[in-house]
């Protein structure tokens, strides 16, 4: 035997909207879901509020907050009496040294100057007025001195001048002729007594003219000593010439010295 029974057919969108209970129970559900969806939103926002609130307050506390001053480095402790009289001390012996370094260097061209001088003196053809002019106008302390020496001399004579007034004069004509022989016997004869060492004790003019060609004035000085004082008296003014030759020569030295020194 069949069954003769029919199974329904499904209810449609249209026949359950006529339900009661599902509008009910629809509504209800929207109603919560929005509910809550805005509670969350509120929440959300309200915690980013704060958030953001206590950012603003702490870079505000920081910003008004005073700040620390910078640390500065303890002072260093003032310098004892002796360490600053030390230190005066140095710098005055710096300035003495370097003083007197600029008056050397500055004494350096006279005597330069003066040297030059020298030199055409002794070569004859500069006068010895030159030199003493020079000498006056020069503020260094060795000019004074110097100066002081050359005015009481007179012009230099060179090595040709003093060797042909090395001469003794003649006998004078009044003499009788006894007193004129032995005049001339005592000029070729020599009687020369030796000293202690061996060395003759007077001089000959021979002795003087080797030293003067050999441009030595100090031996050819040491042997015009050696001559018998009547041959001395009358070239008196030769030493006197000698000497002034023979001192100029030493100063010439003695800048020559000064200046390769420093």
């Amino acid at each position: 035997m069949k069954n003769n029974k029919k199974t329904p057919p499904p209810l449609s969108w249209y026949q359950w909207s006529y339900f009661p209970d599902f509008f009910k129970n629809l509504f209800i559900f929207l109603a919560f879901f929005i509910f809550f969806t805005i509670s969350i939103v509120l929440i959300w926002k309200r915690q980013l509020e704060k958030k953001t609130q206590h950012v603003l307050q702490a870079v505000i506390e920081q910003q008004i907050a005073p700040k620390a001053p910078p640390s500065t480095p303890a002072p260093a402790p003032p310098p004892s009496f002796q360490q600053d009289i030390q230190s005066l001390t140095n710098r005055v012996a710096a300035l003495e040294a370097k003083l007197t370094q600029t008056q050397v260097s500055l004494q350096i061209p006279h005597k330069l100057i003066a040297l030059e001088l020298a030199n055409g003196i002794l070569e004859g053809f500069i006068p010895l007025d030159s030199l003493k002019a020079f000498l006056q106008k020069t503020p260094d302390p060795w000019a004074p001195p110097l100066l002081a020496t050359l005015v009481s001399m007179g012009d230099i004579k060179n090595y040709m001048y003093l060797e042909a007034s090395l001469a003794l004069p003649p006998p004078p004509s009044h003499l009788s002729l006894w007193q004129r022989i032995k005049s001339k016997m005592k000029s070729l004869v020599h009687i020369q007594r030796l000293d202690e060492e061996g060395n003759y004790k007077l001089g000959k003019l021979e002795d003087i003219q080797r030293a003067l060609q050999a441009h030595n004035l100090q031996k050819a000085l040491e042997s015009f000593e050696k001559l018998p004082p009547e041959d001395q008296a009358p070239l008196s003014s030769w030493k006197k010439m000698a000497q002034d030759r023979l001192f100029l020569e030493t100063t010439r030295k003695t800048l020559l010295l000064e200046i390769a020194g420093g």
